[in-house]
């Protein structure tokens, strides 16, 4: 049962004893003295000072009334606390007869009569400092964890460590477990005497030191490089520092001397270069100078002549090949080499390339290695579409590479399936070899392995640049294979669509319209009234039959309704495109013959072409004889 309410609230002290009021009046706080009900019976001036109320107001008023009511109900008083005879300190908010809210600290304490007394201070000011340090501190935490940098000291006398959130994160060790029999087993082993005897210098001569080192992170097993420095306080006994996580900087470092050496080995191979081009060019020119002076000298003497000019015309194939390289390699970089798709024979490829390197090893003296070309290609599929004079080039660069660095032994060429049914170029000798450190390197623009291996091999360090470049423009990759002292294959898998179209249509051989011609009819897929007259005209003066569709929809109609031979294909069309009406067409006679006969010539468009399901591609203006001679070579193959 609660106390009732007194008026004196302790016998033997009265509230009018001299004493006593300049005892509370003088008291640095605010006073407040209550019943059990909480109703206030003595108050002192620091009280009016706090709350704003004067004396009478709060002689009249409950405690709870400076109280937010809500945050009264969330956090009520323990009168049951003060029951128990415990003294209570506690912060709390009161409201100010203005509303202001202050934020005090309350001591409380019962008394023996009921009655309890608390002092109430005005904490604000302490509140505010320390949230200044709060927003401080958390400040620099973020400013430590951005920056990966934080601070740490070390006690002595107890071995007791102190480390901020920052030096945490960057040991990976929670601040609770943070200690020093810990963190000295952090830095990689090869870096602990170094530490130890910083340390050491630094307790027993003062010396501050500045350290760079690596540690394992506990959390993660991460290295890091770790930059450290480090003073002593002699006093304290106290050692204090900084440290920062400066792996990413170490690795900038790092990339910036790569850099450096990088751009010091491209000046330095830019250098060799036209120290070897310049030797490159003078010396065919030296012949070439030299052996014009001794023509005159030699006009009667036929034999002379003959072989003079000989070398003359060949150190002028060399010259020119040295600067079709340089120019070659310059297209290339500038973006400026074009693509020219078409008909390309792999086995006349490689017949062309095997005459050609029978005269390069008797012009060089090369007979003493020899030359294979192996082509497992079978018939149907040896014609293919590519950039053929690409091609040839990047096999003669790479069989011509080959014979440089191949003393003796064989050098083979040829092509083949691969896993994918891709077709696979490769050319492979019994060389000196490259070695796995050098084998990026040789792709290099001014690279030449050679100046140490074969003193002789001539050459100006862009063949195998050049190679690299033209099979990336063809759509492919280039690899490598190679052992020093066994030699080295280098193949290269290009796309390369198959085509029906015959070589000899390519190459325009005359071939006749078949005997029963007047029985075959021709759909000619054209909107242009003057271009459907101009073949209309071709085909009756050859006693073809025509059947004209002037948009891609009554192209795919007549052909589905009538007996066709084989259609001319214009692209574009006002409907649907040519290659749409192909593939249209195609659904319903998938073994119709179709031409593309279009007025677009890109090499896109003859791809686009055979994938749409035509057999060949003819680009306007044709004439006459050629577009005869494309329509009586389709008419006389049977393809299925």
């Amino acid at each position: 049962m609660k106390a009732a309410k007194i008026n004196n609230p302790k016998p033997g002290i009265s509230f009018n004893d001299d004493k006593f009021q300049v005892l509370i009046e003088t008291a640095p706080d605010a006073f407040l003295w209550g019943n059990s009900e909480g109703d206030l019976i003595l108050v002192n001036n620091k009280a009016t000072e706090l709350t704003g109320y004067s004396k009478d107001e709060l002689l009249s008023m409950n405690i709870s009334a400076l109280f937010n009511s809500n945050v009264l109900a969330a956090k009520p008083l323990r009168y049951d606390l003060l029951d128990s005879g415990k003294t209570i300190i506690i912060e709390r908010e009161i409201v100010t007869k203005s509303g202001t809210v202050v934020q005090i600290e309350m001591n409380s304490k019962a008394m023996s009569d009921g009655t309890y007394q608390s002092f109430l201070r005005d904490i604000s000011e302490r509140k505010e400092a320390e949230e200044a340090i709060r927003i401080s501190e958390a400040r620099l935490q973020r400013a430590e964890i951005a920056s990966k940098s934080g601070n740490w000291e070390l006690h002595l006398d107890t071995n007791e460590m102190i480390a901020s959130v920052g030096a945490s994160k960057i040991y990976g060790i929670a601040t609770d477990h943070m200690n020093f029999s810990v963190v000295k087993e952090v830095p990689l082993p090869e870096y602990r005497p170094m530490l130890d005897n910083a340390l050491k210098e630094l307790i027993e001569n003062d010396r501050p030191y500045d350290i760079e080192f690596k540690i394992r992170a506990v959390d993660t097993g991460i290295i890091k490089d770790i930059h450290s420095i480090a003073e002593y306080d002699i006093e304290k006994k106290v050692l204090f520092g900084v440290i920062q996580d400066i792996t990413e900087q170490k690795k900038v470092e790092e990339e910036l001397i790569k850099a450096k050496e990088k751009a010091e080995e491209s000046d330095r191979l830019k250098t060799a270069f036209l120290q070897n081009l310049s030797h490159e060019i003078r010396t065919p020119m030296n012949a070439i100078i030299g052996f014009s002076e001794l023509l005159k000298d030699s006009y009667g003497n036929k034999e002379k002549l003959h072989e003079f000019t000989n070398i003359i015309r060949q150190r002028s194939h060399d010259l020119l090949s040295i600067i079709n390289d340089i120019l070659d390699i310059a297209k290339i970089e500038s973006g400026q080499l074009q693509v020219n798709t078409g008909e390309c024979d792999i086995h006349a490829l490689f017949d062309d390339l095997s005459e050609f390197f029978k005269e390069y090893q008797q012009r060089t003296k090369r007979a003493d290695v020899r030359f294979l070309v192996r082509t497992d290609i079978n018939r149907k599929d040896a014609i293919i579409l590519t950039d053929k004079v690409k091609l040839r080039q990047i096999l003669i660069n790479l069989i011509s590479n080959a014979f440089k660095f191949t003393p003796q032994g064989t050098v083979i060429t040829g092509c083949k399936k691969d896993d994918d049914n891709q077709l696979l170029f490769y050319v492979s000798d019994t060389g000196i070899g490259i070695p796995a450190d050098k084998q990026e390197a040789v792709f290099d623009r001014f690279t030449q392995l050679h100046q140490i291996e074969v003193k002789n091999a001539g050459g100006n360090g862009l063949g195998l640049s050049i190679v690299k470049g033209l099979v990336k423009l063809l759509g492919g990759e280039i690899s490598l294979e190679s052992k020093p002292g066994e030699g080295s294959t280098f193949s290269f898998s290009v796309p390369c669509m198959s085509t029906l179209l015959s070589v000899d249509s390519e190459i325009g051989v005359k071939t006749s319209l078949p005997e029963n011609s007047s029985q075959k009819t021709i759909l000619v897929v054209e909107d242009d009234a003057f271009n459907a007259a101009y073949v209309k005209e071709i085909l009756t003066l050859s006693g073809l039959k025509m059947l004209l569709a002037t948009t891609g929809n009554e192209a795919v109609e007549l052909a589905r309704i009538n007996v066709v031979d084989l259609i001319l294909m214009d692209i574009r069309l006002p409907d649907i495109n040519g290659y749409e009406a192909t593939r249209r067409i195609k659904q319903y006679k998938p073994y119709i013959k179709i031409i593309a006969y279009t007025a677009y010539a890109t090499t896109d468009e003859k791809e686009k072409a055979v994938q749409a399901g035509c057999i060949d591609y003819i680009s306007k203006p044709a004439k006459k004889d050629f577009l005869l001679n494309k329509l009586a070579h389709h008419l006389s193959v049977n393809y299925f």
